[in-house]
Order: C-alpha cells, then structure tokens, then sequence
C-alpha cells in the first residue's frame, strides 16, 4: 500500500504546494481523499492513470478540498468511458452541493451523471462501515464547519487517521490511538483561526497522541520550520509527490 500526497498545502498556496488532496493506493483499486485544485494534475504526475480510481472521500466542502472535482470527473468522462465511475463518500448534502459545483463549471454537462453518493449522516458516526472486502471506515465529527469529517481508514493491519481541516478535539487522540499515520492539519503557528489547528497546539497535545507517524498538512507560513525544531516529536514534513509505503 502506497499513500501518495498530491497535495499537502492550504488555500493560500503556502510552502508552492497545492491544495488539499491525498491518494491511498492499493494493488486493486485507489482512494481519493479530498480533491483540491490541482489534483488531477497531481494525479497524472505523481502516481500516473486514473484507471485504478474506486472510491472519493470527502471531508467536507471548501473548495480547497472540493475544488479540483469538476476536472477530475470531466477527465474521466473522456479517457475512462468505459469504466465504472468511483463512488463519493461525504457529508450529508455531498451529492447535492457537487452537483452544484460541477454545474457552475460546466452548466449541463452532467458530470455527476452515473455517480453514486454515500452519504454520512450523524447516526453513522463513529460505526464500522466498509467499501470493498477489506477496507473499513470510520468517522468522526471534527470542529471546523458543520458537516466536517474525520476519517479512520483500515485496510488489514494497517490503521490510519486522516483529520481534515479541524481545530482542536478530542476525537483526534481517540481516532488515532493506535494508528501507523496520522495525517493532521497544522495551519498556523499560534491558534489565531478558528477551526484550524496551530504549532502549539500540537505542542500542548502531542503526549496524547499515539499514532506511530505523524504527517502535518495544510500548513501555513513558517509552520515548517517551526516543526522541525521539535526534535522529539514523531513528524514527518513530506511534501506533494511524497510518498509512504506500508
């Protein structure tokens, strides 16, 4: 299994990275996480043809995170007719607000045609659900917008938690207990933003968090540098094209 990071940067381009965007790759099929601006190109460059794609994950609506879907989907469309289109998993209103975004794009295209929604509503939270034999999901509430997702993915033995934009929660130390990566948002020095996690933050909380790797993402100015003075933190700064493999 490969977790390729096409983007790792905010909506303001910070470090030149693009935005959101993450690829779970496995022998059979792909996992999209979020799809910012900039992802098909990074999905052509990084990890090569779309052919494999099975499955969306959306952890919520900000173009940062949804923006690149309209192309992604047209480029489908064109080059991979003949496959089954990949399977959007999101918030409650996912199907409704894309089909708005992939309108205002190309007005009576029908980009979604053909597309199936999983939505998650509030009863699904925190319950083992599953896509395919052997890949299991779980979600959890993240304190950003209203309808923002966590996700818990395992696939085997392997366990990984993936935040999404959120300012501090609890649910974090209890979705990645145990986990070999967790991916988190780290957008600012100081907890200056609302609904954003801050360096010192993570400074404050990383004793309670017991993933094995951590990966901060979304990262704003001086971010970086402020991290890697932390030698005793289990960090990794990766950058778009960087790629882990379990």
């Amino acid at each position: 299994m490969e977790v390729i990071f096409l983007g790792s940067g905010n909506a303001f381009y910070s470090e030149n990275m693009d935005m959101s965007s993450l690829l779970i790759r496995l022998d059979d099929f792909d996992i999209l996480v979020d799809c910012g601006p900039g992802c098909l190109k990074n999905y052509l460059k990084y990890a090569g043809k779309l052919h494999k794609l099975k499955y969306i994950f959306l952890t919520h609506f900000h173009g940062d995170h949804t923006g690149g879907l309209p192309f992604l989907l047209l480029y489908l469309g064109h080059f991979h007719q003949d496959l089954p289109k990949p399977v959007i998993i999101g918030p409650r209103g996912a199907k409704n607000r894309i089909r708005k975004l992939c309108d205002a794009c190309y007005q009576g295209s029908r980009l979604i045609k053909g597309l199936a929604f999983r939505e998650i509503g509030k009863r699904h939270l925190e319950q083992r659900l599953f896509v395919g034999q052997n890949v299991e999901f779980r979600t959890y509430a993240m304190a950003h917008k209203k309808e923002s997702l966590a996700y818990r993915i395992t696939i085997g033995d392997i366990s990984m938690a993936i935040t999404g934009d959120t300012g501090w929660n609890s649910k974090i130390v209890e979705m990645s207990e145990g986990c070999e990566l967790l991916i988190s948002e780290c957008s600012t020095l100081t907890p200056e933003t609302p609904g954003h996690l801050s360096v010192s933050e993570w400074l404050a909380k990383i004793d309670l968090l017991k993933a094995k790797l951590i990966v901060p993402v979304h990262r704003g100015k001086d971010v970086r540098g402020a991290l890697e003075k932390e030698g005793r933190l289990p960090v990794k700064i990766l950058q778009d094209g960087d790629k882990l493999v379990f």
